[in-house]
């Protein structure tokens, strides 16, 4: 099955949940609430026809610059191997400006895109950034977990 962005914003519509939809209707943005980290942007959008659906935390830090970023990256790989779903992603936004990003991909085999698949993937998100971006950023800081 496939979804679009439409039936995306529909289900989140049903749910009162506030979100921006982007002009040319390509890719919705909402923010959620990290624990006493900060608020996080996501980006959601559909991939492959509409078979994908992709959730984007964008821009959670910046890494450029820093001396311990070879461990920042080793984490990282330590904490996609635990959880699979979940993928950071080093990504350029200006000459030298790197940032670190977090993507959830979500296939739609057989079936629709249901409302408790789009808040669990929204869900999974939260919790996992809440877990791992303190150890990120102390890693970045200090060169070592807390």
């Amino acid at each position: 099955m496939t979804t679009n962005i439409k039936a995306i914003a529909s289900i989140l519509d049903r749910e009162n949940v506030n979100y921006m939809l982007s002009r040319d209707n390509s890719f919705l943005f909402l923010a959620i609430e990290l624990g006493d980290l900060k608020d996080q942007g996501i980006v959601i959008k559909t991939l492959n026809s509409g078979k994908i659906v992709q959730f984007n935390a964008p821009l959670l830090f910046q890494i450029s610059g820093s001396v311990h970023k070879g461990l920042v990256m080793q984490r990282i790989l330590e904490s996609q191997f635990r959880t699979p779903m979940l993928k950071f992603v080093c990504s350029t936004v200006k000459a030298n400006k790197q940032y670190i990003e977090a993507r959830v991909d979500f296939p739609l085999y057989e079936s629709p895109l249901r409302s408790e698949d789009l808040f669990s993937c929204i869900s999974f998100m939260g919790a996992k950034l809440t877990e791992e971006l303190p150890k990120l950023q102390n890693i970045l800081d200090f060169g070592c977990e807390p």
